[in-house]
């Protein structure tokens, strides 16, 4: 994210927005393990996200296939049917990471983030990642590209965090570079989202409306979190 810039990003959470280049880091996995994800979805992630307004190449990839769906401000498309697509890859990476933020708190900086509450489906996804199972019963992952290329849409990163409770699931979304990845957890979760799970059904999508709410989002967190370090001093400034 300091590539082009150098500036350090805006990292924010549920309490606390500040600019720091730190990584979400802890004693946590194995060699193996870490090798596992590597190669399961984290090499190929960085290597096709978005890292400039000219260098997106799973959006290059997209925009050069034919949609599925074309509607205004929205496109699915056939991931599993477009060269260079790896819909495996990239629903792997967003399982590791839910995954992760669910079996520990992890410090960015001097701020702490709380674990994801994913109750059964923790033990699930961690099958899943080690190759056991396919993707477990009553979890809907759905991966979104930005619609458009510019900095403000796409430099961007958020935690994994409770999105949605309902009485039929509970959702948790994260962002990341380009991407959200948005995964359902319940065994109640209805027809119209199942239908529409990347890795089982190969789907990505495009969304303007998924834009817009990344802005709304970001700008209303930032709002209610309290400034700290570098960027309370520049706030205080402006």
């Amino acid at each position: 994210m300091r590539e082009g810039s150098g500036e350090d990003p805006v990292l924010v959470n549920k309490s606390a927005a500040f600019m720091s280049s730190a990584q979400a880091r802890a004693h946590l996995l194995c060699g193996e393990c870490e090798h596992r994800f590597n190669d399961g979805g984290e090499d190929w992630v960085l290597k096709n996200c978005w890292r400039s307004p000219t260098d997106f190449p799973l959006h290059s990839a997209l925009i050069g296939a034919t949609p599925f769906v074309d509607e205004q401000g929205f496109r699915s498309y056939e991931g599993k049917k477009i060269p260079g697509v790896e819909i495996d890859k990239l629903a792997y990476f967003g399982a590791s990471i839910f995954w992760r933020a669910a079996v520990r708190s992890w410090m960015v900086g001097k701020e702490k983030d709380a674990r994801l509450p994913l109750g059964p489906y923790q033990e699930a996804l961690r099958l899943y990642l080690l190759g056991k199972t396919g993707i477990p019963d009553g979890v809907v992952q759905l991966v979104t590209l930005s619609a458009v290329l510019d900095e403000l849409h796409n430099r961007v990163s958020a935690m994994p965090c409770l999105f949605e409770r309902k009485p039929e699931y509970r959702s948790y979304k994260f962002m990341v570079t380009g991407f959200t990845f948005h995964m359902f957890f319940g065994m109640m979760i209805p027809t119209p989202i199942r239908r529409i799970c990347s890795p089982r059904h190969g789907f990505l999508y495009m969304s303007e409306d998924r834009d817009s709410d990344l802005l709304k989002t970001m700008a209303a967190m930032a709002t209610r979190a309290e400034k700290k370090g570098k960027l309370r001093k520049e706030t205080q400034a402006v």
